[in-house]
């Protein structure tokens, strides 16, 4: 885990040296806004697991992914914010509306909600983003 998150430290700050400026700042704070709000998931993981330590681990689990994929939707969404990009607010609302599906449906078809679902929106999001790229790419006209 230690060697994971030196791992990515180090990448960050590699692919960010030739960057300067307010888009620094604001890759840099979002970078941190990732570390920030899966510290905080962690901890409520470990609350929530002590809380309901007698209850049956599928609910405690549906309840922490959820808790995980806000964070995610959210963190999507301040990122399109941040960086202009509309593709990536949409994946962060299509994953806030997908949980919210998860977290109606219960705790027992929560997983196979996101195991449908969560695969679809990043194929969907990637078929976007390269069918964006090659429409703007100075060729495809």
């Amino acid at each position: 885990m230690n060697q994971a998150v030196l791992c990515t430290a180090v990448a960050g700050i590699r692919s960010g040296s030739e960057i300067r400026g307010d888009s620094k700042f604001a890759g840099m704070a979002y970078g941190m806004s990732w570390m920030g709000g899966f510290l905080v998931v962690a901890l409520f993981s470990i609350a929530i697991s002590r809380l309901l330590a007698g209850t049956d681990q599928l609910v405690t689990g549906w309840l922490i992914n959820s808790v995980a994929i806000l964070v995610v939707g959210i963190m999507y969404m301040a990122g399109a914010a941040i960086f202009g990009d509309r593709p990536m607010f949409l994946l962060g609302a299509c994953f806030t509306v997908l949980n919210a599906a998860g977290l109606i449906a219960g705790a027992q078809a929560f997983i196979s909600i996101f195991a449908i679902g969560g695969p679809i929106l990043f194929l969907a999001a990637g078929i976007l983003a390269l069918v964006r790229r090659r429409a703007s790419s100075p060729g495809a006209k």
